[in-house]
This record gives C-alpha cells, structure tokens and sequence, in this order.
C-alpha cells in the first residue's frame, strides 16, 4: 500500500471524550489518529474534553498534538453523569456542523456517543463520506446488552440508520465484522487490527524462563465485567495448586464481592492478588510481573490487553470469541480456548509444564505485533480505504 501525500482527503474525525475510564474507544483511538499522521493523511479531530483533564487526558492531547493531529476540544455537559458519557457538546456540534464541509471525509468512534450521530448528519448535510469505526458497539451483544427492551429497540433502530447512511465500517476483527455488520453493509466494511507498536522501539525484549516453573503467575487486566468471565479465570486457577492469578482491574461493588467469595470459597489464598486500577504507566511493571496473560472473554471485538501483553513478549491465553485471537493463532504468540473452566485449566497446564513453549509464544508475540499490530500497517490501510471514498466522492 502507497503512503498517501500530504495533500490526499482530509478527515474530520470525532469522538465523545477522551476519558481513560471510558476504556474502548479514548484507549485505541488516539492510535488510530497518529496513524493516519504517520501516513500522510491530513488530521483534525473534535472530542469533548473535561474542564479538569486528568493526567492521562492531558498527555493523551500533548502526544496528538505533537504527533501532528490538530485537535478541537470542546466543553462537555456534565449536569446529568450520562451527558459526559454520551459525549453531548452543544458547542461541539455547531463547530461541526459549520466545519465539516472543510473536510472530505467524517470519521467517527463508537455507534452510541452523541458525536457520532452529529457526525453522520453533519457528513449528509455536506455530501462528505462518513465512516464509521464501531469499536464493538454494534454487535449484537452490545445491542441487545441490559434487560430494558426500551433501550434495545433505540439501539436496533439507530444501527438501522448506520447501516443505511454510513459509506463505510471499519472493524477491529473478523469476527466483530461477522456479529456486527449487516449482510446487505458488508460490501462497505473492511478489517484493521487496532494499532499498537508506533516502532521497535515499542517493543520489549523476547522473555525468558527458567527450566522448571514452580509458579506460574497468570496475570488479568480489564473491567471486572461478566463478560470478561473472571470467575471462569478464578474457578480454572482454584483447581492448579502450582498457579497464581494476580488481578488488575475494578468494577461494580456487588460483583466484585462476588468474586473475592469466589477466591475464598476456591481455596486460593495467598495465591490470588487484587491490584485494583493500575495506570498505564504501570502496565509495563505488571506485565513483567507475570508469565501469561488470561482473557477468557465472552465477546471481545479486539481485545487490547491482550495486544499490550504481547507487546511486551507476553504470551497469552485468549477466548476464541475474542478478535484478537485471529493473530495469536495465525503466529504461534499463545493458546486459544473455548470460554469454558475445563479449556481455561488445561491451556494453563500446558504453559506449566512446557516453560520452552512460553519462550517460543513470547518471540513469536513481538513477530506478530510488528506484523500487524503497527502504526505503519494501519495508516497503510486507513489511506487505501480514504483514498477509495474520496475517488467515489468525486465521480
């Protein structure tokens, strides 16, 4: 794919926040969007900041800015906790509505957000291609996610309008692709694995262990959501004696409860650490403190931890409902599973006993995540895809 010129389609794109605890799309954009830099695409990106950023927001916004991406910010509304989550901007939307003629293509993160829908009419009232990045919200288990038919109903009828009005999806995985783009859309889809590695220098050096592995120290990042399925995680380490589980993560009061009485009712003891939050300057420390990372999922589009673990030479064990489980298989980087307590335990049984292959899956992560998981291969495929859209556009 050819780097495309600095003076190829411009694009607009938008975003409800930057916020770190949104995880999702403020986790994997800001990637996205130096990507395109890199490749030559001319970027401006609008997204509602808050009137305090956090530390993480503040750096997230230095390293755009210095990377090139001009970035508009505007205030969030912030009287009801929903509103900031929603990303609703008034003053986000008149700027959008005014200046998205100035571009040739609107890009846009995440199907629910506010921004997104002002995006899409905004790309309409201009006669500009909208493109739209779902960041697994269209998939089924997010639409029919919760017990209120109310708000399924919302959902379906809003993926209506996308399916309909938005020129192209683009797509974490296959397998978002399969669960998430209708039939009659996927003429108008295309895959790009997140990007992660901007260089080499992203990368950590291959692991080693040694030949007998008293304790093998398994390692969790992410949300404590049912559909991580950490219970799993915790049931299938209850019944291996000679394995730890050390535990990033946080979640609503009432399920974590539920899982600590899972941890003493297993009997694990000593064996199993809460960690709570960690930053992202933490994750290096975390990474290097265990021998694999387990992410068991029920449904993941992606599944950027587990991406950030092979980064740094971890191996993993995935869910084959996960996306990211596509590159662990097609390079050899760690094991992938059914979401089930039995194929959890034996994967982790393996590693145990064949330190050899842990080393093996490590080497081959850094391989896998050079590949494919760079900044130069998605800005590659980002600009092919631009440039088709705004060869449509001029016809």
């Amino acid at each position: 794919m050819s780097k495309l010129s600095a003076t190829g389609p411009r694009v607009l794109y938008v975003m409800g926040g930057l916020y770190p605890a949104d995880g999702g799309p403020p986790s994997s954009s800001p990637n996205i969007w130096v990507s395109a830099c890199q490749a030559g695409i001319p970027v401006s990106v609008a997204v509602p900041a808050s009137a305090t950023p956090t530390g993480t927001e503040r750096a997230t916004m230095a390293s755009l800015t210095k990377a090139g991406v001009k970035l508009h910010t505007f205030p969030v509304l912030t009287r009801l906790p929903k509103f900031k989550r929603w990303g609703v901007s008034f003053p986000l939307v008149f700027w959008v509505l005014r200046h998205a003629g100035d571009f040739d293509i609107v890009q846009a993160h995440g199907a629910w957000v506010f921004s997104s829908l002002i995006g899409l009419l905004a790309a309409r009232i201009h006669g500009k291609a909208f493109v739209l990045v779902p960041h697994e919200s269209l998939a089924e288990s997010d639409v029919l996610k919760g017990n209120n038919p109310f708000r399924h109903g919302i959902k379906k009828f809003v993926k209506s309008i996308y399916m309909k009005y938005a020129d192209f999806f683009i797509v974490a995985s296959q397998i978002e692709e399969r669960y998430s783009i209708d039939a009659g859309a996927a003429a108008k889809s295309a895959c790009l694995y997140h990007p992660l590695i901007r260089d080499r220098s992203s990368l950590s050096p291959p692991r080693h262990w040694p030949a007998c592995i008293e304790t093998l120290r398994v390692g969790f990042l992410g949300r404590f959501d049912p559909k991580k399925n950490l219970d799993l995680l915790i049931r299938a380490v209850a019944q291996m004696p000679a394995v730890s589980l050390r535990m990033a993560g946080a979640g609503p009061d009432s399920y974590e409860r539920m899982l600590r009485d899972l941890v003493a009712d297993g009997g694990l003891g000593g064996r199993a650490e809460w960690l709570g939050f960690i930053a992202a300057s933490q994750r290096p420390a975390f990474f290097s403190s265990i021998d694999v990372l387990a992410m068991p999922s029920a449904f993941e589009c992606f599944g950027m931890v587990a991406a950030e673990a092979m980064q740094h030479g971890v191996p993993v064990v995935v869910s084959d409902l996960t996306g990211i489980a596509e590159v662990v298989a097609r390079h050899y980087c760690g094991l992938v599973v059914a979401p089930r307590v039995e194929a959890i335990r034996d994967a982790l049984s393996v590693l145990q006993r064949e330190p050899g292959s842990l080393e093996a899956y490590s080497a081959q992560a850094l391989k896998a995540c050079e590949a494919e998981l760079s900044f130069a291969h998605y800005g590659a495929g980002l600009a092919e895809i631009y440039r088709a859209l705004a060869q449509r556009s001029s016809m």
